[in-house]
């Protein structure tokens, strides 16, 4: 069977057999059709999945089931395309197609109910309860909201340092620290590489470690934008536990993405926000990546057990997809 998980940097994909041993992966570029369109979302699936049958060198023709998680795969309309990309290619007798944040909570608790938050490029909260009940908050996308993300955290780090820049606003080694980065002469070049040289998004966001790098300094307003998107997430998750009446009861809350590396300068106020709502969950790491919940659902889906063998086979065999 196959696991994928596709977004819009890269595509993975690993396959596994029913008794959950991780067989091989492979990797290929985008496939958000959103970003690509569909013709390139196609390319990288079919990449991905080739790669993956190299590296496990196994000749295989045809698989039982398919879980994709994709980015957008939550709406109807990007599911449908993925569900006709996987159609035309016809290399799978079942295909089940998800959301990115679907794979990454059953990584994350292997298979079982609780809460993930996903803090990346994009930021967003999902859960599922004891009664398999959904619910997912943020990631309306970087115009609407994704607050606490790479991106958010970034962009919130260039407006804080055009105004101490300018003098509107509290002084901060972001100037000069973006400045380095940037390779910027003077801050007045940032008009340029925003709006003349279109920033993107995944470039914003790789600013996070120059505002952790300050915060670890003692930037007060370093610290500050890392304080606001540990809130931030935190409110997402706390919107998807209330929402799932998940309150008083004890689940995981796993932390997915590059943005929770600042540690206790991002965890401290998410923890806060999150354990007043619900003081019996443990906020974990994930116990496997996005892709590796792909593979959870797929054998789920043909009705294999996702017993503590199988959890086993799966960690033993983690090393043939790395």
């Amino acid at each position: 069977m196959l696991g994928i998980d596709g977004g819009g940097t890269n595509t993975l994909c690993v396959i596994a057999d029913k008794e959950g041993n991780l067989l091989g992966k492979g990797t290929s570029g985008p496939s958000n059709h959103l970003v690509v369109g569909k013709e390139g979302a196609k390319r990288s699936i079919v990449s991905a999945v080739e790669a993956a049958k190299k590296n496990c060198g196994i000749q295989i023709s045809r698989f039982k089931v398919a879980c994709l998680g994709m980015a957008g795969g939550f709406r109807p309309t990007g599911r449908a395309v993925i569900t006709k990309i996987m159609r035309e290619l016809d290399i799978a007798d079942k295909v089940l197609v998800d959301s990115d944040a679907a794979i990454a909570l059953a990584g994350a608790t292997a298979n079982n109910y609780g809460v993930v938050v996903i803090a990346g490029t994009g930021a967003m909260a999902f859960g599922v309860n004891r009664k398999g009940e959904m619910k997912r908050a943020s990631g309306w996308g970087y115009i609407l909201g994704d607050e606490g993300s790479g991106y958010n955290i970034g962009l919130k780090a260039m407006i804080a340092s055009v105004r101490a820049y300018d003098g509107r606003g509290d002084k901060t080694v972001l100037v000069s620290k973006l400045a380095s980065r940037l390779k910027l002469a003077t801050m007045d070049e940032l008009i340029e590489r925003v709006y003349v040289d279109r920033m993107e998004r995944h470039e914003i966001a790789a600013l996070v470690p120059v505002v952790v790098e300050a915060a670890k300094e003692g930037d007060k307003v370093a610290r500050n934008i890392l304080r606001e998107a540990g809130k931030e997430l935190g409110l997402a998750a706390t919107a998807v536990i209330k929402g799932l009446h998940m309150e008083n009861e004890s689940f995981d809350v796993a932390l997915v993405g590059g943005v929770f590396k600042a540690g206790d300068l991002i965890l401290n106020s998410f923890e806060e926000v999150v354990m007043k709502t619900a003081p019996k969950c443990r906020i974990v790491s994930p116990r496997f990546e996005p892709v590796v919940g792909a593979v959870l659902m797929a054998l789920r889906e043909i009705g294999v057990e996702i017993d503590d063998k199988l959890v086993r086979s799966i960690k033993t065999t983690l090393t043939n997809i790395r």
